[in-house]
């Protein structure tokens, strides 16, 4: 049926209006007050397998894919009762197709001359392309951020053995060295034998300090696949070193945390530690570590700290997206949120 037999009086429109709706490229539709739909164009027909007759006061949500159909529901009860212009994405199905098309939907409400709502005028457009392209984006943006979190990992891992195997044994031959001058100073009574004994003692510190920052570089630990040794390990570290109260509670077993996925968490709860004590000055700090519950862990680092400013604006450093980045590649999402009594609560939920 030639499309100009299917259309309606377009009297109270202007022309160009009525040009743009018989476009052949955009599938309009068009509804009454009442909301039943009174008017589709041929590109609208041809593609949902539709005549003229069919889709008077059609069910536009049965062509809807069903995941979409309760989201375009509420969003249409919304616009009509306010009357106001909406616009969405779903996917839809014309009759006799196989596969859905993505569509973006954009109506605007029709009025007469003294204000009366006549109903909604709308196009439809195919984005399918569009949305594919976005995939393909997200999936480069996601392999990106995970070889740029690989990297990061790979080179803090080199830079802890290069301070292990290089560092510390180099620092270690001149505290022997140290050790060996006071002894000889010692023996021939050199006052100065106590300040050769001083410098050695420096350099031991500085190999115990080497040590430290080389472990949390590259904690064995993880290496090992133990996860709940590293956080344990991790719990230690920071009492002995910060006077900071860190507790865990953890599930007895941790199924399908091994490798990548063990060091992702262990990097995140490590940052979220170091930011609670530098940042919140914290004095006590609790992890805990739950799941998997419907499919989900859900880790948490609770501090009670000074809190974070309302409203939070993440800071400029790299610290708070390189552990979302961490968690997007474990397939989740975090959030950081003031606790009522005071501190910060810093939460991740991901797949198990």
């Amino acid at each position: 049926m030639p499309e100009r037999e299917l259309e309606p009086p377009l009297s109270f429109l202007d022309p160009g209006l009525s040009a743009w709706l018989v476009a052949p490229q955009i599938m309009i539709w068009m509804t009454n007050e009442r909301h039943q739909c009174v008017y589709g164009n041929q590109a609208l027909l041809d593609y949902f397998g539709f005549t003229f007759e069919m889709i008077q006061g059609l069910n536009w949500l049965e062509t809807i894919h069903p995941d979409d159909r309760e989201r375009i529901r509420r969003n249409h009860e919304f616009a009509a009762s306010q009357c106001q212009n909406f616009r969405q994405e779903y996917r839809s199905k014309g009759k006799g197709r196989d596969d859905y098309i993505w569509v973006l939907d954009i109506s605007v409400p029709r009025f007469d001359p003294k204000g009366k709502f006549l109903g909604y005028v709308g196009s439809v457009m195919d984005i399918t392309e569009q949305k594919r392209q976005e995939q393909e984006l997200k999936e480069r943006q996601a392999r990106l951020e995970k070889e740029v979190l690989e990297i990061c990992d790979r080179e803090k891992s080199r830079i802890g053995r290069d301070l292990h195997d290089d560092m510390s044994q180099c620092l270690l031959g001149i505290a022997l060295k140290g050790m060996l001058l006071e002894r000889k100073l010692k023996k021939r009574a050199v006052p100065e034998s106590a300040i050769a004994g001083e410098i050695t003692q420096e350099i031991n510190d500085a190999i115990a300090k080497t040590r430290r920052i080389s472990q949390s570089l590259f904690p064995s630990v993880v290496e090992q696949g133990g996860v709940l040794a590293m956080l344990n390990e991790l719990a230690e570290k920071m009492a002995s070193r910060f006077q900071v109260g860190l507790t865990c509670e953890l599930p007895p077993r941790l199924s399908g945390l091994e490798g990548e996925r063990a060091m992702h968490l262990f990097r995140i709860v490590q940052e979220a530690v170091t930011n609670s004590v530098r940042h919140g000055r914290a004095r006590n700090i609790h992890v805990s570590f739950r799941g998997p519950e419907e499919g989900l862990w859900h880790l948490e680092v609770a501090d009670d700290g000074c809190g974070i400013p309302q409203p939070f604006r993440p800071a400029r450093g790299l610290g708070l997206q390189i552990m979302a980045y961490r968690a997007h590649a474990l397939g989740g999402t975090m959030s950081v949120q003031p606790k009522q009594d005071g501190g910060t609560s810093i939460t991740c939920v991901f797949p198990a």
